[in-house]
């Protein structure tokens, strides 16, 4: 396994991802959006409150170069395997963008497998 730490930022199929946890079946990343994406879809839930037929969970980022993206848990979930496609970048989230992450996961709007994992990775 290649060494990503929690926060770090990775490229994957030319999108930008945070790495949040690796289990033993499952790769977990959040979606980092492009600014323009993100100010489209902060727009769109101010107006409306969803996206399509659910709401999203987010996070706007405050770490250099990536100031005002939004971080989406989204469907966050890959093969294991995915792992050997990850491009690690020079990049991590800052401190208060790390705990506001985990935060929102331990607040009970993230899979129930990411919490867990995520519990389980920090002991």
């Amino acid at each position: 396994m290649r060494d990503f730490q929690f926060g770090d930022v990775v490229e994957y199929e030319e999108k930008s991802f945070v790495f949040l946890v690796l289990t033993a079946d499952v790769l977990f990343l959040a979606h980092v959006f492009p600014k323009r994406r993100s100010e489209e879809l902060q727009d769109l839930l101010a107006r409306r409150g969803t996206i399509g037929s659910t709401a999203l969970t987010y996070i706007m980022l405050t770490t250099e170069d990536f100031e005002d993206n939004m971080c989406s848990l989204g469907s966050p979930d890959f093969s294991f395997y995915a792992q050997q496609l990850l491009k690690k970048t020079k990049y991590s989230l800052n401190t208060a963008d790390s705990k506001a992450l985990k935060k929102l996961i331990a607040s009970g709007n993230a899979s129930p497998k990411l919490q867990k994992a995520i519990k389980q990775s920090t002991k």
